[in-house]
């Protein structure tokens, strides 16, 4: 066990969060938004407030931060040049800033500036007290600090929820499995997709197996057409939803009686808490931290996502899914805790 002890603040802290507007409908979510939007429901109960806010650009910043005087801010993603990042510095000496990066190195390989810029934020570091890189995961905070010297502070993912009662698995014939989420390489859609198939004829089922498609993932439009192409070739039904708000793809995974979510490289994976949340199995990689060590395959092993596919189905008539959402509660208390310690809101001590 263990307790908080308060530190003596001098100012109401408040959280602005600022990410880069994409090309969604109104009201639409994404992981990035997600994330922020959980953190900030978290932090509440502890007296912090935050603001969510996306922008076109960096020469929006200032105007957001002017408004909403916020005593840190949170620049979502690798978006902010860091010319500008040192001109809001010089701005709002008083302001502490952080580059919060959700990816780890495999993702980050896939954009051309990023290891560029990050020097260069950790260049901005060295000189002034009111910046830090941050990292929503742990191995990469650990890997950049030892493979390039390049320090950063822990800024994780948190996903609070409610426990809800066990649902007994679909005795029919036909199930719905879901793959969702962004379209790319890494996520390893086509391979998940194989063994979903061979899954459901082993075990003389029906699929209907659902992604996530958008025209604004970069590069998707290759994974979607082999899906397409793959499914049209089977007995299988491959089923295709646009992005929508958190609420409402909750009531969508709720319908699901199987999810996946094999990547190849995840820094938390919201969409496997979503499914954990709602109490559905789930089976994922290693790269999803908080999942039991029973529900995650091997991502280059179609054969072994398949056995993992059918343990979870089987396993969910006696509701052992419940080992993940033990496993989603320990990472939020220990993201909670660090999270009042990076905002210096209270420092946690064991007993």
């Amino acid at each position: 066990m263990g307790k908080y002890e308060h530190y003596h603040q001098h100012e109401h802290i408040k959280i602005l969060f600022v990410l880069k507007k994409r090309n969604y409908d109104k009201g639409v979510s994404y992981g990035l938004k997600t994330s922020c939007n959980l953190v900030a429901t978290a932090l509440e109960k502890y007296g912090i407030d935050s603001k969510i806010v996306e922008v076109f650009d960096g020469n929006c910043i200032d105007r957001e931060v002017y408004h909403y005087k916020p005593t840190h801010v949170f620049l979502e993603a690798i978006w902010v040049e860091p010319k500008k990042v040192k001109e809001l510095l010089k701005l709002y000496p008083k302001i502490h800033f952080y580059v919060r990066i959700h990816s780890k190195i495999p993702f980050l390989a896939h954009e051309g500036m990023s290891v560029t810029w990050i020097y260069d934020y950790a260049k901005i570091d060295m000189h002034t007290n009111n910046f830090n890189i941050s990292f929503n995961n742990k191995q990469a905070v650990r890997d950049f600090e030892q493979s390039m010297g390049i320090k950063s502070v822990y800024a994780p993912n948190i996903y609070l929820f409610n426990k809800l009662e066990h649902v007994t698995p679909n005795l029919g014939c036909h199930l719905r499995i879901g793959c969702f989420g962004a379209n790319r390489e890494l996520k390893n859609a086509l391979n998940q997709a194989l063994a979903a198939i061979e899954f459901a004829d082993e075990n003389d089922f029906l699929i209907e197996f659902h992604i996530n498609v958008s025209s604004v993932e970069k590069g998707g439009e290759g994974i979607v057409k082999n899906l397409r192409s793959l499914f049209r070739h089977s007995r299988h039904r491959l089923v295709e939803w646009s992005w929508m708000s958190h609420s409402l793809f909750l009531e969508l995974v709720k319908t699901m009686d199987l999810g996946m979510a094999v990547s190849f490289s995840e820094s938390f994976c919201i969409v496997a808490a979503d499914f954990v949340s709602q109490n559905i199995p789930i089976v994922g990689s290693k790269e999803i931290e908080f999942l039991n060590h029973l529900y995650v395959a091997d991502p280059s092993d179609v054969t072994d996502i398949k056995r993992k596919l059918s343990f979870a189905y089987y396993a969910g008539f006696i509701n052992l899914q419940r080992l993940n959402e033990y496993g989603l509660h320990r990472h939020n208390e220990r993201a909670i805790k660090e999270w009042l310690e990076l905002l210096h809101v209270c420092k946690y001590h064991n007993e």
